[in-house]
């Protein structure tokens, strides 16, 4: 068994094109190589491979039935290697056939993913969307790894390795008794840190998305909370 790693991807090439020429001399002209190297090459994948491979008939070579049964795999693997470079850093919707993960949270799976999926089955029909609980910890390193292609979530405290974009915004509102003292003109910061407040949270514990955003106004910019 041949370990990959000891493997020299460019003895595939030669073999393929002794296969589809039949001859080492045209397969040298085919791939602007000389014939002592091509025969190098075949020594080396016969040595390999602990097969003969070809077998001389006259002026030209007969593949052997292990060459037979290796050629298929062969030319698929070179035929995905070869449209992988050729489209490296280019995307067609329409032609892509890929699967991405995409990290969210259950509350915008019902809002965001219906109008996305509507519009990726109209330009991109043969793409594969799966979507992942994300854990906040573990965001940064899901998108760094490739385990998670995009995230959907509040703006987090990651790093500046980490490309993101605005995409919707929600409005929140403070909601108080009728009649509440501190709503007789607007509500301002100070007022609002000084009063007791409620806070509902589907998280055992730690803050809420206020609270996030509290913090980014600096360490005097905390409420006193009531978890309910």
């Amino acid at each position: 068994m041949v370990h990959i790693s000891r493997f020299d991807l460019n003895l595939l090439v030669v073999f393929d094109a002794i296969y589809r020429e039949g001859s080492a001399t045209k397969a040298a002209a085919k791939l602007n190589l000389t014939q002592p190297a091509i025969s190098h090459a075949l020594g080396r994948l016969r040595a390999l491979l602990d097969d003969p491979l070809f077998e001389r008939t006259g002026r030209s070579f007969a593949p052997t039935a292990g060459a037979r049964s290796l050629i298929d795999p062969v030319r698929q693997a070179l035929r995905t290697l070869d449209v992988a470079l050729t489209q490296l850093g280019q995307f067609e919707p329409g032609k892509a056939e890929r699967r991405f993960v995409i990290g969210t949270r259950d509350v915008l799976e019902s809002t965001v993913l219906p109008a996305l999926m509507q519009r990726i089955g109209a330009s991109a029909p043969y793409v594969d969307v799966a979507s992942v609980r994300a854990d906040r910890k573990s965001l940064e390193s899901g998108l760094a790894s490739g385990l998670i292609d995009v995230a959907m979530d509040m703006l987090l405290p990651l790093s500046e390795e980490i490309r993101r974009r605005r995409v919707e915004m929600d409005r929140l509102v403070v909601v108080a008794r009728r009649g509440h003292s501190a709503f007789v003109d607007n509500l301002d910061l100070s007022t609002y840190l000084r009063l007791d407040h409620i806070l509902v949270s589907s998280r055992r514990h730690g803050g809420g998305l206020e609270d996030l955003e509290l913090a980014r106004l600096g360490p005097l910019c905390r409420r006193r909370l009531c978890p309910c």
